[in-house]
């Protein structure tokens, strides 16, 4: 029984350890890849719209060696001007 109380403790103490190594390591966020631009045109007028919304959502992965997780970054919300660009 205290050979598996052991291997129980040490399995969790490692798991904490590799948590602590992914979160450790810094990485590039993925909207520094910007600047993002676009144009958002109706669908059967082929017109430029005026004031529509555009989200941007980043999220960050991190590889501990036995799983990934992933967790919000971070999120931007644009309209769009009259000439239908971001």
């Amino acid at each position: 029984m205290k050979l598996r109380t052991f291997t129980c403790l040490f399995l969790i103490m490692l798991t904490a350890f590799m948590y602590s190594i992914a979160f450790a390591e810094e990485q590039k966020p993925l909207y520094q890849a910007g600047p993002w631009l676009g144009k958002v045109l109706d669908a059967e007028t082929k017109q430029p719209v005026e004031g529509a919304v555009i989200s941007f959502v980043w999220y960050r992965d991190y590889d501990t060696r036995f799983t990934v997780i992933s967790s919000l970054h971070e999120a931007k919300e644009v309209l769009t001007g009259k000439d239908g660009f971001f």
